[in-house]
């Protein structure tokens, strides 16, 4: 394991950093940071960061090496919630199921 944090794009086991999506990942020896960037739109939770964080979370719960998860989120608002004008049947329980799914301790 390296000694410090790892922002090569590559799977989260080994390190990762998804610069373009809006939720970025960063894999420090056993700990994973899940970060919200999309602080211009209060880290709302539209259907591509929904669609991220479910990602984010599978490749998560797939690597048994990991001991922790932080959840943040640039900004000053960790999350607005969904957009009002966006029908969220079903979206925010999809990611809550994702983030419960893992096998590790979230810490928010």
């Amino acid at each position: 394991m390296s000694s410090g944090p790892s922002t090569r794009q590559i799977t989260p086991k080994k390190g990762a950093r998804i610069a373009s999506d809006p939720v970025l990942l960063k894999r420090a020896q056993q700990v994973a940071t899940v970060t919200l960037d999309r602080p211009n739109s209060g880290n709302r939770l539209d259907a591509g960061v929904a669609v991220s964080l479910r990602e984010v979370c599978g490749l998560l719960a797939q690597d048994s090496d990991l001991r922790l998860v932080v959840l943040t989120a640039n900004g000053e608002v960790f999350s607005a919630g969904a957009p009002e004008q966006q029908d969220d049947t079903g979206q925010s329980l999809g990611v809550a199921s994702a983030v419960a799914a893992l096998n590790t301790p979230v810490l928010v």
